[in-house]
């Protein structure tokens, strides 16, 4: 492969990534503003416990609360996140006029998910559709911006029950998340 094709490959890919990092901030900055970001130590925890998709999930419920219609949008930033891991975890190879994939899904597919610009389900990503994507994410930052700066993002308050119930349901749904025990284990317990 040339230089000048693995740098065009590099330079689709490379905007893609950067694209969905501008994404995630607004999602974390979202996430902060819910819940009450008190200092850097405390967002740093909250922003590195919960993987995008928990704290989409969270800030979508908050949103909701907040009478913000954010379906359509939630849909579409879930749609780049699935192939934000399909770029950021498996090999592409530059094939013609975009880049190949040696994906192989959780059941054996090896057609991955691409629906926010796909021209047809496959395992390569052409640089027009790269291009699609990227107008998506240009799409999206200023709609997450537009959120942002809402007076209606500020903390949950303590009171709101319903919203902090949900979240916690949201929480306890993750596979990676362990409750602690009600009973505290004796070290000599088996």
């Amino acid at each position: 492969m040339s230089d000048i094709g693995t740098n065009k490959a590099y330079y689709y890919v490379g905007r893609f990534i950067s694209d969905f990092a501008s994404i995630e901030q607004r999602v974390n900055e979202l996430f902060l503003a819910f819940v009450g970001d008190s200092g850097f130590v405390v967002g740093v925890l909250l922003t590195h416990s919960f993987d995008l998709r928990k704290k989409l999930e969270m800030t979508q419920i908050m949103l909701k609360r907040r009478g913000f219609d954010v379906s359509k949008l939630f849909k579409r930033l879930h749609e780049l996140h699935d192939l934000r891991n399909v770029i950021a975890h498996w090999l592409f190879m530059q094939c013609g006029d975009g880049l190949e994939c040696d994906y192989i899904g959780r059941y054996g597919s090896t057609i991955f998910p691409k629906k926010a610009a796909a021209s047809e389900a496959d395992r390569s990503i052409t640089f027009a559709e790269f291009d699609l994507y990227h107008a998506a994410a240009m799409e999206l930052i200023p709609k997450l911006d537009e959120m942002l700066n809402s007076e209606e993002i500020f903390p949950i308050e303590p009171s709101d029950f319903e919203t902090w119930r949900k979240i916690q349901e949201a929480i306890g749904s993750s596979d990676n998340v362990v409750e602690f025990p009600e009973k505290p284990r004796i070290d000599d317990e088996d």
